[in-house]
Order: C-alpha cells, then structure tokens, then sequence
C-alpha cells in the first residue's frame, strides 16, 4: 500500500514539474529569449530578471532567506506586466 502511494506521489510531482518546465518554456520563447534557459538553475531566474527589465545583480537577493520570496513574486510580476507582453488589458503599470 505505501509503495503505491508513493508510486503515485512521484507520478503527480513529475506532471506537475513537467507542466510548470512547459509554461517557462513558453514564456521564455514568447519573450525572445532560448526556452532552454527554464531548465537551468540560476540561469532561469537571471533571465526572468532580464525579461522584467530588473538588473543582474538582484539574483544575489534571491539567496537571502525570505527577502527572496519578495523578490521572486516581484520579478515574476514585472516579467508579465512590463515585459514583451504589452500592457495588460491596455493599462500602463508604474511600478
């Protein structure tokens, strides 16, 4: 019964995984930069700086125990409202 669970468990976390790795893809592609870059650590998140126009140097933030929570969430919002994807619903965001 636990090998099941287990087998199971593993199951969910590999299509989830394989999900969130597509979506980066994607985003990735859709902001011009080579989709590749999702599955590289640490490289991911420099890119996903340089796609929400933030400078190189704040992935040293992301190392510090919860400030880079903030720090994530922020990114990833300026990545989808100040990237290559236009302005949202045509509303300009001044961050």
């Amino acid at each position: 019964m636990r090998d099941l669970f287990l087998t199971i468990w593993i199951i969910i976390c590999i299509v989830i995984a394989v999900i969130a790795i597509a979506g980066q893809w994607k985003t990735f592609e859709k902001a011009n930069q080579p989709g590749w870059a999702c599955i590289v650590p640490f490289y991911n998140l420099y890119v996903m700086l340089k796609i929400g126009g933030k400078p190189g140097w704040w992935l040293l933030l992301f190392l510090i125990p919860v400030v880079n929570i903030v720090f994530i969430i922020w990114t990833f919002g300026d990545a989808t409202y100040r990237g290559p994807f236009g302005e949202i619903q045509g509303q300009q965001n001044e961050f």
